[in-house]
C-alpha cells in the first residue's frame, strides 16, 4: 500500500451549511415560543413559583431571540467561503478577516464532543515588535 499524496499548493475553502443555519433560527423561535408560554404562568407548581417560572420565560426569550436574531444576520449576510485554507495560512471569517499564517500555529491537535472529532489549533505566542 501507498500512501495517499496530498497536494499542499491548492487552496481549500469551506461554505457554511445555510439549511443548518436556518434550522438554528427556527429552534431559536421554537424556546422564545416556549419561553412566552412560560411568562403566561399563574399558578404555583410544587417545586416552583409562577415568579420564577415567568422570571425564567423572559430570560428564555431574551436570550433565545438574541441567538435567533444573529442566526437570522449570519443566515441573510453571510455568502461565499467561511474558512479559507491555502499555502499562506487559513482565515475564518467569522473571526477575524485577516489570513494567520501557518508559522503562527504551535500545535494541531482534535477534541471530540458527542462523536464529532473538532479541529484544535493552538497559537505561539505574540511577540510584539519594536
Amino acid at each position: 500500500m501507498s500512501e495517499a499524496q496530498i497536494d499542499t499548493r491548492g487552496t481549500i475553502e469551506v461554505e457554511a451549511s445555510p439549511r443548518k443555519l436556518a434550522l438554528i433560527v427556527l429552534g431559536a423561535l421554537a424556546f422564545v415560543v416556549a419561553g412566552y408560554f412560560m411568562t403566561l404562568a399563574t399558578v404555583d407548581t410544587p417545586r416552583y413559583s409562577a415568579a420564577l417560572i415567568r422570571l425564567l420565560g423572559y430570560v428564555a426569550m431574551g436570550f433565545f431571540g438574541l441567538c435567533g436574531l444573529i442566526g437570522l444576520w449570519r443566515l441573510m449576510t453571510q455568502r461565499g467561503p467561511v474558512i479559507t485554507m491555502s499555502p499562506a495560512g487559513f482565515c475564518d471569517v467569522r473571526v477575524s478577516q485577516n489570513i494567520v499564517p501557518w508559522p503562527a500555529i504551535a500545535s494541531i491537535g482534535t477534541w471530540t464532543h458527542s462523536g464529532q472529532r473538532i479541529m484544535v489549533l493552538g497559537s505561539s505566542p505574540v511577540r510584539k515588535r519594536n
